[in-house]
C-alpha cells in the first residue's frame, strides 16, 4: 500500500469531507481515505498502480480543485 496526500481548495463545511471521501473511494484499488477540513488535504491509502491523476480527477468531479502534493 501506497499513501498519498492531495491538497484540496473548497471544503468549507463537515459534509465536503464526506463529498471528497467519498469520491475517492470509488477509485478502484483505493483502500481507505480521510479528508481533513482545518489542514484542506485528504489522506489516501492505496495500491500502487493507482495513478495521482485519477485521484485528483475524482475529487475535481465533485467541483473542488485539488493538487496532489
Amino acid at each position: 500500500m501506497e499513501k498519498t496526500i492531495i491538497r484540496v481548495q473548497g471544503m468549507m463545511y463537515n459534509q465536503c469531507e464526506t463529498l471528497v471521501t467519498q469520491a475517492v473511494l470509488k477509485v478502484q484499488g483505493v483502500a481507505a481515505a480521510e479528508a481533513h477540513l482545518e489542514r484542506g488535504t485528504v489522506e489516501i491509502q492505496h495500491e500502487s498502480d493507482v495513478e495521482r491523476n485519477a485521484l485528483v480527477a475524482a475529487i475535481q468531479a465533485k467541483g473542488f480543485d485539488a493538487v496532489s502534493e
